[in-house]
C-alpha cells in the first residue's frame, strides 16, 4: 500500500494503523470544519458562544490524543487541531484552574 494514501476508503483493514484515526492521513473534504475568522481573538458574547459550540464538537470519536490527568485532550476537527480539557469536565472530573500559557511553546 502507498504509505501516503489519505483516502480512508482505499486503506485496507490489514494496514498497521487502520484503527488509529487520522494517523497522518488527513484528506480535506468540502464539508470539513473551518474556523469562522470573525471570532478569532474576539471576546464578544457571540464569539464566546461560537467557541463553546466548537468545543462541544470535540468528542471521544475525534480525539487523537487523550490527556493525562490535568492536561488537555487533542482533537482534530477537519484540518483544525483543538486542545481542550472540557471532555474531562463533562465526565465529572474535579475542575481546577490550570495555566496553559507555556504548554504549546514548541
Amino acid at each position: 500500500m502507498n504509505p501516503y494514501e489519505a483516502d480512508p476508503e482505499r486503506i485496507p483493514t490489514t494496514d498497521l494503523y487502520a484503527d488509529v484515526p487520522l494517523y497522518g492521513r488527513y484528506r480535506p473534504k468540502p464539508d470539513d470544519f473551518r474556523v469562522d475568522l470573525q471570532h478569532v481573538n474576539s471576546k464578544t458574547t457571540d464569539s464566546l458562544r461560537y467557541w463553546e459550540l466548537v468545543v462541544s464538537l470535540c468528542t471521544k470519536e475525534i480525539r487523537i490524543y487523550p490527556a493525562d490527568e490535568g492536561g488537555r485532550d487533542v482533537f482534530a476537527l477537519g484540518s483544525v487541531i483543538v486542545k481542550s480539557s472540557d471532555l474531562h469536565e463533562r465526565e465529572g472530573a474535579q475542575i481546577t484552574e490550570i495555566g496553559f500559557s507555556y504548554a504549546d511553546a514548541k
